[in-house]
């Protein structure tokens, strides 16, 4: 039974629906995709839109304005951090990719943009300084993936940055290197899988690699100048302090007896819409930066064995871990039998599909667990999912979620569809065709009796 606030939610959702009819599809977003200021750092698969994110913590808010920390379970590129900051919350996130905690951890400091630009001016003298021909790093088939001439760039531009004092100056332009591989590698940039670029395009890549960083390094100065003027517009950063807090840590949520020690009012996130093997693989894409990058000045309690290969981190993510035992599926069908039926259905046209399926619903029951453990009672939660297809069958993804909800001590309070026409997925791979149409799910959890 809906109470007074889930129908402020309701009311809110469907208010912002009305305006954006008035100009086009209601929450398409179309027209207003873009990532501007510090949401537009780096590329990094499957972004969410954030001013799609803005209203959704918007509605929340006006639903539970008392609400004072936001929980993004699944961080990625910050989306929610960033909105997250500017509605004057705090923030906690979770990520098993270290690439993803130095972007978080990057996006949660944009009160440090003067000291940005000044070091960047440093760091592109030290740079243009620099003769040496020889590497800052060697890794295995570093020269499948970077051009002689490109290598020696990034070793110059490696060399000057960690010359720099400060540990947040060093994350920021470590940023701007992540940002200078994904362009100047020998992988396209088409698709987040390692594949190599076609030649046409290989023979333009011969010494980008210092132009390209100097491009981005000097647009992310402005871009963080732009988000510390927002922030001080509208108020959450005075006196040159936040005036709400980040906390980013670099551990997956759907580690089994995850440590409670949150306190969450409201949920923010976009889970990964199957394994990232057949779906998105953030491990792969985020690997060769990770060989630049030194993973000191990312956190401490990085997981060298994570990093070892190309598929060590996807292996590690969610739904990577293939070891299922029937004990597990019988215990998960019972928190979910759209799980159940679309298992059944698997397994009479691909077992590993069936197999990859399993995993990844063992781990999404395991993540919402461990995030409903810190949720605090009557905390609202914003799901963006995918309906993606595995082998042509319809995954219910959504139902699945809705149950496990509903397991765990929560209950649906609505629903909305959309199109998306502007977040950045691939349309099909080879295990079928995936997602095209996303859903936000609205859950709470039960009222303390």
């Amino acid at each position: 039974m809906l109470d007074a606030d889930d129908r402020t939610l309701i009311a809110s959702l469907s208010e912002t629906a009305d305006f954006q009819r008035k100009t086009g599809s209601a929450w398409s977003y179309s027209g207003d995709a873009g990532r501007t200021a510090a949401h537009g750092l780096i590329q990094y698969p499957a972004m969410m839109v954030p001013a799609m994110q803005r209203d959704i913590l918007a509605s929340m808010v006006r639903a539970a304005p008392k609400a004072k920390t936001v929980l993004d379970p699944f961080v990625g590129s910050g989306t929610a951090l960033t909105e997250t900051l500017a509605a004057s919350r705090s923030f906690v996130g979770y990520d098993i990719n270290p690439l993803a905690i130095l972007i978080a951890k990057v996006k949660a400091s944009p009160l440090h943009a003067g000291m940005y630009a000044a070091a960047a001016e440093q760091v592109l003298a030290w740079i243009a300084a620099d003769t040496r021909s020889d590497y800052a790093v060697s890794f295995v088939n570093q020269s499948k993936w970077f051009k002689r001439s490109n290598s020696i760039g990034l070793s110059r531009i490696r060399r000057a940055i960690e010359k720099l004092d400060n540990i947040q100056c060093r994350r920021f332009m470590w940023v701007a290197l992540a940002e200078t591989i994904r362009r100047c590698s020998n992988s396209r940039t088409s698709t987040f899988k390692l594949h190599i670029r076609p030649s046409e395009d290989l023979e333009r890549l011969d010494g980008v690699a210092i132009p390209i960083f100097t491009s981005v390094l000097k647009s992310n100065v402005e871009r963080m100048i732009a988000e510390k003027a927002r922030l001080r517009k509208l108020g959450v950063l005075v006196n040159g302090k936040m005036i709400s807090t980040a906390t980013i840590k670099l551990q997956s949520i759907s580690k089994p007896g995850l440590d409670r020690g949150d306190s969450i009012d409201l949920v923010l996130t976009s889970p990964p819409y199957g394994d990232n093997r057949t779906t998105v693989p953030y491990g792969q894409f985020s690997y060769l930066a990770l060989r630049w990058i030194p993973h000191a000045d990312i956190d401490s309690s990085i997981d060298e064995a994570l990093l070892d290969s190309t598929h060590s981190l996807d292996t590690a993510s969610m739904g990577g871990g293939l070891r299922l035992d029937n004990v597990m599926i019988e215990e998960l069908s019972e928190k979910s039998a759209s799980f159940s039926k679309m298992y059944r259905q698997l397994l009479g046209i691909d077992r590993q599909a069936a197999k990859r399926w399993t995993a990844y619903c063992r781990d999404l029951s395991r993540a919402l667990e461990n995030i409903l453990k810190t949720v605090n009672s009557g905390g609202y939660l914003a799901w963006t999912v995918g309906q993606r297809r595995i082998r042509s069958t319809d995954a219910p993804l959504v139902a699945v979620l809705g149950e496990l909800h509903d397991y765990y001590g929560a209950y649906e309070v609505t629903q909305l569809k959309r199109a998306i026409p502007s977040k950045r997925m691939p349309t099909h791979n080879s295990i079928g065709s995936l997602m095209q149409i996303e859903h936000v799910c609205f859950y709470r959890k039960r009222l303390a009796s």
